[in-house]
């Protein structure tokens, strides 16, 4: 499943599916109706559903969520009201049995009588069709008018809910952060399990991946996993190199836009959650302090740590067959986690950028826009502080993909008093960004075709080989690194409307503004 799916799902829902949204509770092995009733408390979320023999959408298995307080138990799909209702237990039963008093909902007024099972964290539930005779076992078939599901308690960290509404930083426009998180189901993900290289049968050299290397340990996000989440809070590094470094791991599909950032202010650790959208581009949160985060610039806008920044640090987007060249040690994310049936299958994987936004709530999000490129043009920001006494000064520049390419995949260029190399692998469409200064020399960089790698980067003033990640390979220089650049993947619109000020390799034209396309 990816974006466009997972928001096509999103379809109002029918009479069948709302009295499935009546299948819920918890109870353990007693028969002691308080002693059911305590066990009831609390949020649980669905985990499968079938109403009249139809099996319910993955979309509503995301966003249902019921609520028991009391005697009474609240069910809300995409963070909307579907039902409310009064129950008594009856666990002396067997099948322990539940009646509902429909309080609110397309049977408000009415009874429906259930039973329920119970197992570990999970319960079971099957419920006749209002008025109907209660069911005498867990099944629900066409026609017979009956709804049978299983919850699970939430035992997961939510993101916080406070202290997001301001005050906002003042370039910010309140309107256009949006916040999503009662409408879609993204979740972050805390350490994944990680497995090596060699067991990752769930991947194909195609796939793209997310790679970081930290404190003599590399690992691989794929895209294909972490588009739901759209962070991972992962600690990297092996204990004899200096330690695990806390990371981040984030990406916005809809953007191309992946960045790794160290998860620590003034010392503190943060853990980063989804929050919505800005200009376009997925915005997270603090899960402490619910702080809004913007993915592109890397700053906190709203709440107790606004005005925060956290680092980006070295990340590349490519291929895993390309990944695994680069490192073979390299340890991989792996699905078993329990957000798993989200995740797209190895058939359908997640588009690399979009060429239009994939829901209606993305557009009103943009705050602006420049027709120097096209508005989903992929382009590699690259980002240079300048540390001058003279003229202290941040200064971007976007290089479009397909200029680079044309280009012979290897840019030589100058960002202020900078001399910076752009590599570009045209088969991955990996992008990276460099100094072209080592060891009191101005590297420049050409590709060319060899007999057994394809294309290659070569310096002219050693002849030494480097490969994308800007390490020399082969020659005078094998074993030295480049100095890395900020810069990761992005599309136009999004790089665009966070720096205004960015320049275009190739373009000489100043900023053109332009009206953002709605949808």
């Amino acid at each position: 499943m990816c974006w466009r799916e997972f928001t096509a799902s999103l379809r109002p829902l029918n009479l069948v599916a709302v009295l499935a949204m009546a299948v819920n509770g918890r109870a353990q092995d007693s028969g002691n109706p308080k002693a059911d009733l305590a066990l009831l408390q609390g949020e649980w979320s669905m985990v499968s559903g079938t109403a009249d023999g139809q099996a319910m959408p993955n979309a509503m298995l995301a966003t249902a969520k019921r609520i028991c307080s009391g005697d009474e138990t609240t069910v809300t799909v995409r963070g909307q009201v579907f039902l409310k209702a009064k129950f008594t237990l009856d666990p002396s039963k067997n099948p322990k049995s539940i009646d509902y008093e429909m309080l609110d909902g397309f049977t408000k007024g009415k009874t429906q009588l259930g039973i329920y099972e119970l197992s570990g964290d999970t319960v079971k539930f099957c419920f006749g069709s209002p008025g109907a005779e209660r069911p005498v076992d867990f099944s629900s078939a066409t026609g017979d008018g009956r709804t049978l599901s299983v919850w699970r308690r939430n035992t997961l960290q939510s993101p916080a809910t406070t202290n997001t509404a301001g005050p906002f930083a003042k370039d910010i426009k309140p309107e256009a952060l949006w916040d999503g998180r009662k409408l879609v189901p993204f979740r972050a993900l805390d350490s994944p399990k990680m497995v090596p290289a060699a067991k990752a049968d769930f991947l194909e050299d195609g796939d793209y991946v997310l790679g970081i290397t930290a404190n003599g340990e590399s690992r691989a996000y794929p895209t294909r996993f972490i588009w739901w989440h759209h962070v991972v809070n992962d600690t990297v590094g092996k204990p004899e190199a200096g330690g695990g470094r806390p990371v981040a791991i984030t990406y916005c599909s809809v953007c191309n836009t992946g960045i790794r950032y160290d998860r620590s202010v003034a010392g503190a650790l943060h853990n980063l959650d989804f929050y919505g959208l800005y200009n376009g581009v997925v915005a997270l949160c603090d899960r402490d302090t619910g702080s809004a985060f913007l993915q592109m610039d890397g700053r906190f806008v709203t709440g107790s740590l606004m005005g925060a920044k956290l680092e980006a640090g070295p990340l590349l987007d490519t291929t895993w067959g390309e990944w695994k060249k680069l490192h073979p040690a390299t340890l991989v994310m792996s699905p078993e986690t329990p957000y798993a049936k989200f995740y797209s299958p190895k058939e359908k994987p997640e588009p690399r950028g979009y060429d239009h936004f994939p829901a209606p709530f993305f557009s009103p999000t943009v705050t602006r826009t420049d027709k120097r490129l096209p508005f989903f043009e992929k382009v590699l920001g690259v980002t240079l502080a300048q540390k001058s006494p003279e003229e202290p000064r941040v200064l971007r520049r976007a290089y479009p993909i397909k200029g680079l390419k044309e280009a012979g995949c290897t840019v030589n260029d100058s960002l202020g008093a900078i001399p910076v190399a752009v590599f570009l692998d045209p088969d991955s469409f990996s992008a990276t960004a460099f100094s072209r200064l080592l060891e009191d020399k101005t590297l420049t960089f050409h590709s060319r075709k060899t007999t057994d790698t394809g294309l290659a980067i070569f310096d002219q003033e050693t002849g030494t080989q480097w490969d994308i990640e800007g390490r020399g390979q082969a020659g005078p220089l094998k074993g030295k690194s480049l100095q890395p650049l900020e810069c990761h993947l992005s599309q136009w619109y999004g790089w665009v409307a966070y720096f205004p000020d960015t320049t275009i390799y190739g373009h000489s034209e100043p900023p053109q503004p332009a009206d953002v396309p709605r949808e």
